[in-house]
């Protein structure tokens, strides 16, 4: 399945005036007698259909722009790069989750180069979080979701409130799927460095996902790293004694 990306009407007006600029530029031309040149009444029929039906898709554009395609539901949480919430897609009733960056960007290349996107744009996995659509809109950029009840942090915690323990078969279930994402990974060129329980997803019972790569790097990209990186109870000895030349291994 293809990743949609969908921009808000600020691009399609831009797209306009470009037009709007061309056509004007052209309607007018000096040869090389300095004789103006000027389009043919067909031509500029033809231009001013075009824009016509520029403008048109522009304006269709403005009034429903692409989040309102959502209805967004409940806060899910948040963190240093941006705040996650649950929402509705309204045609469908699909369930999704929607992560709206704190970070503004000023193109679609700019957003397109977030290690985020660049990331799960390459990641197909049963243990991956899937990523749907990327959309920007007002300078932000949204990432939209699948959408999956809890993280593992949070099942603990219930577990815990209920006194009910995992089988070890659970358990090695679940250590058995994460480290298949992990290997998924690595394979294909990434490491994630900041895998801990409220980044892993769970699905139904005991379905888990990896999510949240907003701080993965290639493994082809040089040190050195940041030092200080990933949440420091779950980081790798390396990355308590601060070391700035590591590589995937700190994943494990």
């Amino acid at each position: 399945e293809s990743l949609r990306v969908s921009c808000g009407p600020a691009s399609a007006c831009c797209s306009v005036l470009a037009f709007a600029a061309c056509a004007a530029l052209f309607a007018r031309v000096p040869d090389h007698r300095g004789r103006e040149l000027t389009l043919s009444a067909r031509h500029e029929c033809r231009m001013m259909v075009t824009l016509g039906t520029m403008v048109s898709l522009a304006t269709t554009r403005v009034q429903h722009p692409a989040m309102d395609r959502y209805k967004a539901l409940t806060a899910v949480g948040g963190g240093r790069y941006g705040t996650v919430f649950k929402a509705a897609h309204r045609a469908t009733g699909e369930i999704v989750a929607i992560k709206r960056m704190k970070r503004k960007v000023g193109s679609w290349d700019e957003c397109m180069q977030l290690r985020e996107v660049q990331s799960l744009r390459k990641l197909s996995h049963p243990h991956i979080v899937k990523l749907k659509e990327v959309i920007r809109e007002d300078e932000y950029f949204y990432l939209v979701f699948e959408y999956l009840e809890q993280n593992l942090d949070q099942l603990c915690k219930a577990r815990a409130q209920r006194e009910s323990s995992f089988s070890e078969s659970s358990v090695r279930d679940m250590v058995r799927q994460l480290l298949q994402a992990l290997a998924y990974v690595h394979e294909r060129g990434f490491f994630h460095r900041d895998v801990k329980p409220e980044n892993i997803l769970v699905a139904g019972a005991s379905t888990l996902k990896l999510a949240d790569f907003g701080v993965a790097r290639e493994i082809r990209s040089r040190p050195p790293y940041t030092r200080y990186i990933g949440t420091r109870w779950y980081r790798a000895p390396e990355l308590l004694l601060r070391a700035t030349d590591y590589s995937a291994s700190i994943d494990i």
